[in-house]
């Protein structure tokens, strides 16, 4: 293993040596060249299991983790328009005018946690200190999005958010149509061989 670590590092001056070795060489080069290397998951294995260089955790403590989290959700509020005496410029409905207002999603809660993507996120939330805390938080975002069902504008885009990021399941889905008929076919035929 230290030997493929070490074609990695070695760049495109590696092709020639192992030109030396034939077809089988070059099929090694074309696999673990440098760049496929570098940016792969064997890159990474190797890196942790044989130099002890695992990446060090972004957030140490529950408490560090719930007071980043706290703060993405107090920036998704906005900000009130202020007029030049410092009072909230309001609406002629009498609500404030919100600035940089903008709905919390778990992509938006995982850039703002600094990870670079969702599955970032939905990988910290498997180790054991932290399941709890991103778990309320992911249910923080499904319960806006829930609430989004009830007014007008964003109801479509709710129900979206809704059955592809949290799971949730329509009446009129064809895929679990089709595994109710599945299991009242299977029901069927169980009863005729008894």
């Amino acid at each position: 293993m230290l030997f493929l670590f070490a074609a990695g590092r070695l760049g495109p001056g590696f092709f020639c040596f192992m030109v030396s070795f034939g077809f089988a060489g070059i099929v090694f080069y074309l696999l673990f060249s440098p760049a496929r290397f570098k940016s792969g998951r064997l890159h990474q294995f190797l890196t942790e299991r044989w130099c002890g260089m695992a990446r060090p955790l972004k957030y140490k403590t529950v408490a560090e983790l719930e007071s980043a989290i706290d703060a993405y959700f107090e920036d998704c509020k906005g900000k009130p328009l202020l007029d030049e005496n410092g009072q909230p410029v309001l609406t002629k409905f009498g609500d404030p005018v919100i600035l940089d207002a903008h709905p919390p999603t778990v992509t938006g809660l995982a850039l703002a946690l600094g990870f670079t993507s969702r599955q970032a996120l939905l990988n910290y939330q498997a180790k054991k200190q932290f399941v709890d805390t991103i778990t309320r938080a992911k249910a923080r975002c499904e319960a806006y999005a829930e609430s989004r069902l009830f007014d007008r504008d964003g109801a479509r885009g709710a129900q979206f958010s809704l059955e592809h990021n949290f799971r949730w399941r329509t009446d009129n889905d064809p895929a679990a149509d089709q595994l109710d008929k599945a299991a009242q076919l299977l029901g069927g035929i169980d009863s005729v061989i008894k």
